[in-house]
């Protein structure tokens, strides 16, 4: 789907992202990167911080609650209220997987490594891009600014209150012209809703790579254990037969961040030892951290 108007938008997408991105991971999820050349991407609607994720809606409703034109007619606040009420009908087929530009944060290594131990894998963010666009996703860079957040959301608004106008100008009826807009409003901001996160996340400098609709029959689909129940995700390629090189693109070197720990000379030969089998000439780091929790 298609953004709609919004330069603010637009700029955000256009950005170029740092040579490497980072994913936090534990020793298991590692293991699995490594030797499958894959990610898992997550249904957006079973993310831990789901919370944080529906921060894009709960902002799009306070605007569209509080946006007022004293011109308006009941037909613009019918739509309005149209839109509202779809702000939170989330797309339940869109999948996410989230990266940094840290390859060494206090907060990360907390919040998504064991705390015996985890690991930061570093990939080069042109080969990210490369294989986004074969599997029906985008890279983006998350917008923690209130200002951004506003431009956007503002401009989505009235860009389809005018989509909602053309509508109407070509005949259509009421009602159908009003559903349709506001279903469009709420699929869009599901879309593009998880590039808006909240202000106190900013020194995450997070990127996501998120997909389009995904049905549950696509061949990359499946479903793991979690604490509650099934959690939907896509497995998303690093590689291809086509664009097969992730250890060194352009002159990137992908690397592996060994986490704080107890003991770096067994976590460190350990992971050099996995990668010289499944992920040969990649290089290695450890955190400097000041943490530990043994």
């Amino acid at each position: 789907m298609e953004p709609p108007f919004s330069p603010t938008l637009d700029r955000i997408l256009a950005a170029e992202p740092p040579d490497l991105l980072f994913h936090y991971t534990s020793p298991t999820g590692l293991i699995g990167i490594v030797k499958e050349k894959q990610v898992w991407a997550t249904n957006i609607t079973y993310l831990n911080d789901a919370k944080e994720i529906g921060h894009a809606v709960d902002y799009a409703m306070h605007f569209l609650k509080n946006l007022q034109a004293p011109h308006w007619t009941l037909e613009v606040r019918e739509l309005l209220q149209q839109m509202h009420d779809n702000a939170g009908a989330a797309a339940r087929r869109i999948y996410l997987f989230s990266l940094t530009e840290e390859r060494d944060l206090l907060s990360q290594w907390r919040a998504y490594c064991p705390p015996k131990g985890g690991y930061a894998i570093g990939l080069p963010s042109l080969q990210l891009k490369v294989m986004a666009k074969k599997q029906g996703f985008f890279l983006c860079r998350c917008v923690y600014d209130h200002a951004e957040q506003f431009a956007i959301i503002h401009e989505i608004v009235t860009e389809y209150i005018a989509r909602y106008h053309k509508r109407r100008e070509s005949g259509e009826e009421i009602k159908s012209a009003r559903e349709t807009t506001g279903w469009e409003f709420g699929q869009h901001l599901a879309l593009y809703g998880p590039v808006l996160k909240h202000p106190s996340f900013c020194e995450e400098r997070e990127w996501r790579l998120i997909s389009g609709m995904i049905p549950e029959t696509h061949p990359q689909f499946d479903c793991r254990a979690g604490a509650a129940g099934l959690i939907p995700f896509f497995k998303f390629n690093l590689a291809d037969e086509e664009h097969s090189n992730v250890v060194n693109v352009n002159g990137v070197q992908a690397i592996v961040i060994t986490g704080p720990c107890n003991d770096y000379g067994a976590a460190n030969m350990s992971v050099q030892f996995l990668c010289k089998r499944y992920l040969d000439g990649v290089a290695f780091g450890q955190s400097c951290a000041p943490y530990r929790t043994w």
